[in-house]
């Protein structure tokens, strides 16, 4: 066999013998390496997400003397007794000051509290509601009238109370003259006397020189220590 040939066999092998080498041990340690840099990458990345949240959670605690405030006052809006004449009351005003008609306001039956998960920022504007297909009622808006049919209070809050802090449904009917002032009325109801808590509304109509038909419901809340019940409404 000549020697050049037997050469090129030895090179041949030397390199096949190298590229194996490299296969079974360099390469499997390079995808270690790079496995272990992602994770290490991940790693940082959730330590940057918990300091970010150690740092609000900071800021917070700094502010905790006007957290407590804030719920302090929110408490105060939450009354003793299953009283609604508060709450009849605050929608009138609430509909004088947006021009709006009232067509009807009813109370359900106190339930449990539930936590609210996405709490509203108190004070925050409300956007003007958006329109359904639904045509508006032909009757135009006329200044704020007397509260029509209000509900009594609910006839299960006797058995309710005592039961710790419950929360009515409060659903409110009104005609009002355009979306500016359904804005308007959306925002007179949560700011008070009586704590009213996700208001949410669906609106009718809103087109040109026509009125907007709205419907609200939003929830009161009682935090009874005894079996008190005081009736509301007209």
């Amino acid at each position: 066999m000549p020697k050049q040939l037997i050469n090129l066999i030895g090179i041949v092998v030397a390199a096949g013998i190298l590229v194996l080498a490299v296969v079974i041990g360099v390469v499997p340690q390079i995808s270690t390496a790079l496995s272990t840099s992602s994770q290490a990458d991940q790693v940082a990345a959730q330590n940057d997400a918990y300091q970010l949240r150690i740092d609000q959670l900071q800021r917070q605690k700094q502010n905790m003397a006007a957290l407590n405030a804030s719920v302090a006052q929110l408490h105060r809006q939450i009354p003793a007794e299953y009283r609604l004449d508060d709450v009849f009351l605050l929608v009138a005003n609430s509909a004088q000051t947006a021009k709006a008609t009232i067509t009807s306001v009813t109370a359900g039956d106190p339930a449990a509290f539930v936590q609210r998960s996405a709490p509203v920022p108190a004070g925050q504007p409300t956007p003007a509601p958006t329109a359904s297909a639904t045509p508006a009622p032909s009757a135009s808006a006329s200044p704020a009238a007397s509260p029509a049919p209000v509900a009594q209070p609910p006839a299960g809050a006797a058995a309710a109370a005592g039961q710790g802090r419950t929360q009515i449904e409060i659903t409110i009917q009104v005609t009002v003259p355009d979306t500016k002032n359904a804005a308007k009325f959306l925002d007179a109801l949560r700011s008070g006397p009586r704590l009213l808590a996700n208001v949410s509304s669906v609106a009718a109509g809103g087109g040109t020189g026509s009125a907007v038909s709205l419907q609200v419901t939003a929830l009161a809340f009682a935090e009874p220590s005894t079996a008190v019940v005081a009736k509301g409404g007209n």
